[in-house]
């Protein structure tokens, strides 16, 4: 693959079952026959109008019932998969926090291991958040965002036309990975600009996702190859961890190491700077 992206992945019939889940625990539970076609809207209720809402919602607030969510087809392996392309995958939910907790133990940490709580971000308003790609099956998320839209198919939003609204559905995992690289490998071309790292100006530069958390950045072949980052985003991104090299993991350190040694800047600056803006 060509460019790297920051991808923001719904976690609800995007990379789990939790409609099957719920439509078998709600119909044993209460006698009712409802199937994935009877699902025509995003309200969930609508097709049990026997059930009051409390009812219908109350397995989501059932800690056990999460138990039951299993991952969907392929998400794991092609999710491993651009991480290793170089694409960093931050898990987008609008979970309530009574629920938040059980979600994330029993589906997430566990059929997803390689993500950790420094890749999930709980927000009910998705478009606020900053990324290239969106893959979400709910359309009111992917409307008005600043990424490329990209709508996974669920019984709710099988009707909606994704093509005239700016979005690519898609049916599976295996859809997505392919949407992904053909992305990848159209954006991947230099272009003339502005270096974020050193500020040279007329140059090839190529645009990218940064190692300092979901931001990208441009950055001239001599900076890509240091692996130097922009001097006050990486400043800005340590200064939330910490305020001397103790308190940052090896891999941070060696990015400050890399990015000081390019620029030719102190070391006892850098901190310096990192201590003024906490």
């Amino acid at each position: 693959m060509g460019k790297k992206f920051v991808i923001l992945v719904d976690m609800d019939d995007t990379i789990e079952c939790l409609t099957d889940a719920w439509l078998e625990r709600l119909n044993s539970q209460h006698g009712t026959h409802v199937t994935r076609e009877d699902l025509t809207c995003w309200d969930f209720a609508k097709p049990f109008p026997t059930l009051t809402e409390e009812e219908v919602y109350a397995p989501l607030y059932d800690g056990e019932f999460w138990e039951t969510v299993k991952p969907m087809q392929d998400a794991c392996e092609v999710m491993k998969e651009l991480i290793e392309y170089g694409h960093e995958i931050y898990i987008v939910t609008s979970s309530v926090h009574e629920t938040i907790s059980a979600k994330m133990t029993k589906v997430l940490f566990r059929y997803f291991p390689f993500i950790d709580w420094n890749h999930v971000i709980v927000a009910q308003k998705k478009q606020m958040i900053r990324g290239d790609i969106l893959i979400d099956d709910g359309v009111h998320n992917l409307v008005g965002g600043d990424y490329v839209k990209i709508l996974m198919t669920a019984p709710h939003n099988r009707d909606y036309d994704a093509e005239a609204n700016d979005m690519i559905r898609v049916d599976s995992w295996e859809d997505i990975f392919q949407v992904i690289r053909s992305l990848s490998e159209s954006s991947s071309g230099l272009q003339v600009g502005h270096c974020d790292v050193c500020g040279e100006e007329n140059t090839e530069v190529v645009v990218c996702c940064s190692t300092c958390g979901a931001e990208s950045f441009s950055y001239c072949k001599k900076c890509l190859a240091a692996g130097a980052e922009p001097y006050w985003p990486l400043v800005t991104y340590i200064s939330m961890a910490g305020s001397r090299r103790d308190d940052i993991n090896d891999a941070y350190n060696e990015i400050i190491d890399k990015t000081l040694n390019h620029l030719g800047i102190p070391e006892k600056r850098f901190w310096g700077d990192v201590r003024a803006v906490q």
